[in-house]
Formats: C-alpha cells, sequence, structure tokens
C-alpha cells in the first residue's frame, strides 16, 4: 500500500520580514586617494516613502528603529549607525553610518526600512580615537550629548538651538570635557562646521580655545572671526579669508564652511572646506612643539564668532587629509533618494517573495 505525504515547504530568507531596501553606493573618488576604514558616513533622506506607517510611509516605528544599514544585499551583516535626527511626519532622516571608505573599489551599503520586529541597531559608529562628538541637537532643541560612548557632554553656557549643516547646530557658549585620555594633549584633530555672519573683519575671534590636558574648555559661537588656537600657535579666518601669515589667504564667504585643524606636536595644518593650509602660511609658527591647547579663554564680548556652529568633534589623532577630504564631501552634500551626492540611493527593493513547493513522497 503506497501511501502519499503532501509536503508544503515555505522558502523564507533570513530578512524576509524587511519591507524593501535601498542600495547606497558612493564614488571612490569621494574618498581621495587613500582609503579610510571605520569611516562615519552621513546619509541623509527626505522622501514620501520615509515617512512612518501613521504618516503614509513604510517605516514601521515613529522612531525609525526600524531603518538599518547593512554591507550586504541578504541584510544579514549590519553595519554600526547612530540615528542622528529622524522626522517620521515629514520622512526626513539625518543617519551616521560606519562604512569603509575605499578609495579604489566601492563595494555598496543597503538601507533597510520597514520591519514590525527589527533587530537591535548595532549603534556606535565612531571609532576609538574620537573623544567628542557633538551634533548640536534638531533646529529647535539644544543637545549637547556626547555620541561617543566617553561621555563627554558638552555644558550649556549661554547657547541656544540654531539651524545647523545637518540637522540642528548651536549659537553661543558652550563647555567641554575631554579629559584624561579623550584629550588631544599632545596631537590631535579639532573640526566643526560654521557659518560666519557679516561683520568687523577685524575681530580676533575665539571659535575654540581653553582645551588643555586638564580636560576643560569653550566653544565660542556668536564676532565677526574665526580662530584656531594651540599653545601661542594662531590661525585666523575671518567672514572674507584665510590669513596666514600677515597676508590673506583664500576667501572664506559667509555661509556654512568645514573647518579642520590638525596637531602632530611639529606642524598645525589648517582645513578649509577639504583644502589644506600649513604652519608656513599661518601666525605663530614659533609656536611649534606646543604640546597643549591654549588655556586662555576669551570673553563672551567681542571677541567670539558670530554665526551657528554645527558638528563639533574632537579626535585624539591626527586625521589625513583624504579623511577630512571625504568628511568634507560627505557632508557638505550627502545626497539623497532621486538626488545623488555622496550616496546615489539606487531603486528601492522589494525583498524576495517566499515561495512554495509542493513535494510529494510515496
Amino acid at each position: 500500500m503506497k501511501r502519499s505525504l503532501l509536503f508544503l515547504l515555505v522558502c523564507l530568507p533570513s530578512w524576509a520580514s524587511w519591507s524593501y531596501y535601498y542600495p547606497l553606493s558612493y564614488s571612490a573618488a569621494s574618498c581621495g586617494s587613500s582609503t579610510s576604514s571605520s569611516f562615519p558616513a552621513l546619509a541623509y533622506f527626505s522622501a514620501s516613502a520615509m515617512k512612518d506607517a501613521g504618516h503614509g510611509g513604510d517605516v514601521q516605528y515613529s522612531s525609525g528603529a526600524d531603518i538599518l544599514f547593512f554591507s550586504d544585499s541578504a541584510l544579514t551583516s549590519q553595519v554600526p549607525s547612530e540615528l542622528d535626527y529622524y522626522d517620521n511626519v515629514n520622512g526626513i532622516g539625518y543617519f551616521w553610518v560606519q562604512i569603509t571608505c575605499n578609495s579604489s573599489t566601492a563595494a555598496p551599503y543597503y538601507m533597510a526600512v520597514g520591519n514590525a520586529s527589527p533587530p537591535s541597531r548595532m549603534t556606535d559608529p565612531w571609532d576609538s580615537n574620537y573623544g567628542l562628538v557633538l551634533h548640536g541637537g534638531n533646529g529647535s532643541t539644544l543637545s549637547l550629548t556626547d555620541s561617543t560612548t566617553n561621555g563627554n557632554n558638552g555644558t550649556n553656557v549661554s547657547a541656544s538651538a540654531a539651524s545647523g549643516k545637518i540637522a540642528g547646530g548651536f549659537e553661543g557658549l558652550i563647555a567641554t570635557n575631554t579629559a584624561g585620555s579623550d584629550n588631544p594633549a599632545s596631537m590631535g584633530t579639532f573640526e566643526l562646521w560654521c557659518s560666519p555672519a557679516s561683520g568687523d573683519l577685524g575681530a580676533a575671534a575665539a571659535l575654540l580655545t581653553n582645551m588643555n590636558s586638564a580636560g576643560g574648555g569653550s566653544w565660542y559661537a556668536p564676532g565677526a572671526a574665526l580662530a584656531v588656537r594651540y599653545g601661542s600657535y594662531y590661525i585666523y579666518v575671518d567672514n572674507a579669508s584665510l590669513h596666514g601669515g600677515d597676508s590673506s589667504g583664500g576667501t572664506v564667504a559667509t555661509g556654512w564652511h568645514h573647518v579642520v585643524g590638525t596637531w602632530n606636536a611639529s606642524n598645525f595644518v589648517l582645513y578649509v572646506d577639504g583644502v589644506a593650509y600649513t604652519q608656513s602660511n599661518v601666525w605663530g609658527a614659533a609656536a611649534a612643539g606646543t604640546t597643549a591647547l591654549s588655556a586662555t579663554a576669551y570673553s563672551d564680548g567681542s571677541y567670539n564668532f558670530q554665526g551657528p556652529v554645527d558638528e563639533i568633534r574632537v579626535s585624539s589623532v591626527v586625521r589625513g587629509a583624504n579623511w577630512i577630504k571625504a568628511e568634507y564631501n560627505n557632508q557638505n552634500a550627502p545626497g539623497n533618494i532621486g538626488s545623488p551626492g555622496f550616496w546615489t540611493f539606487g531603486p528601492k527593493t522589494a525583498l524576495a517573495i517566499a515561495r512554495r513547493r509542493m513535494i510529494v513522497v510515496q
């Protein structure tokens, strides 16, 4: 006697609970001439599809918990990310994603969207060399929480929330703390975005001062100029020009600029929008060998920077020129769904439908 057994097999991929994904690609040229590993890249979108389900979109959680990033199209290898800001009503998001910014072969990444039971976010896209990362908030609410695991939160002295280059920034005075191993006493990198307003171009204003090996410090935002000071080593940027020596350097217009200073215990290099200006054409060359930032504080009067500030970061290593250029390329024009920039979003890709097979065993 033969018996027939009917089996209904449902083949489900491991990512079947995701609604879809967007492939994310970037140009290797955006990374410069060398590869930067563990690079925190900004991923931005503003699209109706990225609203939450309650507002007609595909995201299942109003918090954006089901927007995650992966290094494979099977959505099995999640990469670290930080949700900086997500507007579930309008479908706007800013995420920091840890990638390898490959200067020769750009590997794709994938933004997965829509999952009623998403895995936990793999957090902390900031490598261990970051001592401090402050995003500034969302433009209406000020946030001075350190995004690294160091907990070096800023303290509000006289600052208020302001529009930022990326989501929100601040304007005013805050105090920061990168004590101990988080403070780059002998070498390091200091960076931020700032938007200088018009004003007295002769003011010697301080944006970054009083960061010393004992920890503590002050960042100034609203004068008319920007100075990065390391001991007596002084670099001066005002609303019109980058000053080197006794003469003016490159033009700095009003609007947002990426400003980075690196110190390798011998030379200070200032980068403005990814372009480097070295010790040979800045004031204070005699200060080579200084090993700690100046503890000089400036009053919150005429000696301060006029305009908002965003994305303050301190690293205990010297970030290379290609890393800094990639930061500028990525953050200045990250791209959007349907509008390429650093990232090009591929087509919205639905996940494979489970296949059903009937097997008859006799």
